[in-house]
């Protein structure tokens, strides 16, 4: 291990050097000596304060030293004795142990979110409910849903989205079709407007064909229109 405590010989062709200006320059036996185990430290440190490189001091010794235990190192180097220098080598050696556990389990999180990102993408699950389940932004998974060549699926519309988007209410309680389109299609069946009305009013399939009970033509209020089985229950009730 070199110690510099003294200027270099005239006339050497070197660069300036900052130990050229170590306030410990001749000082040897004083922050080097021969019994380090019964040293005081006082005097040493009392100049190390005042040297106009100590910080420098310091990072060459640290990067010279390592990881090394006080017992192979030696002097008092930027301020610090090896006990000092030590100490301080053991934590940051932890704290980048920490840093880098920190970061590989990061890296490994983000790589499970990207995982299950792609076999939701494959499996046709549009970006806003990977990005709410794996808990990634919907760019990032638009991202790696473009990587992966894999086009967007649209989003399929509910049937109250769907009915709302192409009906206006109107006086009298009736419900008018504002789409030019006279077909809607959900989860891949097509329905006529009164259809398509009828399932969202009376939760299922009308049978038959479905009529408008009040006086307005093409209404499809739910409920203002009837299929075959309501209208032969109707009948029998009046005729019972």
């Amino acid at each position: 291990m070199k110690h510099y405590t003294r200027r270099a010989p005239a006339g050497l062709d070197r660069r300036d050097d900052w130990r050229d200006h170590a306030a410990c320059i001749g000082l040897g036996d004083l922050f080097l000596p021969r019994d380090e185990h019964h040293v005081d430290s006082t005097e040493p440190k009392r100049i190390c304060a005042g040297c106009p490189v100590r910080l420098p001091c310091f990072e060459a010794a640290m990067k010279e030293e390592g990881t090394a235990d006080q017992f192979r190192r030696a002097g008092v180097r930027g301020g610090l004795t090896p006990a000092e220098r030590a100490a301080l080598g053991r934590r940051t050696a932890t704290g980048a142990v920490e840093r880098l556990t920190a970061a590989e389990q990061a890296r490994e999180e983000a790589q499970a979110k990207n995982g299950q990102a792609i076999d939701m993408i494959r499996k046709g699950v549009n970006d806003a409910q990977i990005a709410e389940v794996v808990g990634l932004a919907a760019s990032t998974v638009g991202k790696i849903r473009r990587e992966l060549g894999i086009p967007v699926q649209p989003v399929p519309k509910s049937i109250e989205e769907t009915y709302a988007e192409r009906t206006a209410t109107v006086d009298g309680g009736h419900v008018r079709w504002t789409a030019t389109s006279q077909q809607a299609t959900l989860n891949g069946r097509t329905y006529t407007p009164a259809r398509l009305a009828f399932l969202l009013g009376h939760g299922r399939e009308p049978e038959g064909w479905v009529y408008v009970s009040c006086d307005r033509p093409g209404c499809v209020n739910p409920e203002h229109l009837t299929d075959r089985p309501m209208r032969e229950q109707a009948r029998q009730a009046v005729n019972a």
